[in-house]
């Protein structure tokens, strides 16, 4: 009896795994999109200036300051934004270096503000933005929207 009873927790175990697994990917398939920007140029093109003001104003717009005009109007719904957050996501283990964001806005940011250290070889730092549905059917039904932002620099 003892034997059947072990087979049948680890059975359980192994279902709940695996309707765990089948429900975070279908969350992530209707719920998460994935979008993936390089940022390419000349070297001291600027492209380490551009990535950090491009996170910073996300990260500014997170915290509702209407750092980007544009894309305020487009997250806009009549009373609000749509913008729920953004933040940083940790790195990843990948064979990509982390883009060292909190460094560079330090020196942009510093008493004798300077450029950043030129960034030498590819990198990548991904942010997250958890965004309200237009639809309110879909917004109940599915709750927010994520959008991962991967930004790498050549």
């Amino acid at each position: 009896m003892g034997r059947t009873t072990a087979t049948m927790q680890f059975l359980r175990k192994g279902t709940e795994a695996a309707f765990h697994s089948a429900k975070d990917r279908i969350d992530r398939t209707l719920n998460e999109n994935v979008v993936r920007l390089a940022v390419t140029g000349l070297s001291r093109a600027g492209k380490t200036v551009f990535i950090t003001s491009l996170i910073q104003n996300l990260l500014a717009l997170g915290d509702g300051h209407n750092s980007l005009p544009a894309l305020s109007e487009e997250l806009w719904n009549g009373t609000g934004s749509r913008l729920l957050s953004v933040g940083i996501i940790p790195p990843r283990d990948t064979v990509t270096p982390w883009f060292d964001y909190p460094s560079k806005v330090a020196r942009l940011a510093a008493e004798l503000p300077g450029w950043p250290a030129p960034t030498d070889d590819l990198s990548e730092i991904s942010l997250l933005l958890h965004i309200e549905r237009k639809d309110a059917f879909r917004r109940t039904t599915l709750g927010e929207r994520r959008v991962r932002l991967d930004i790498v620099g050549v």
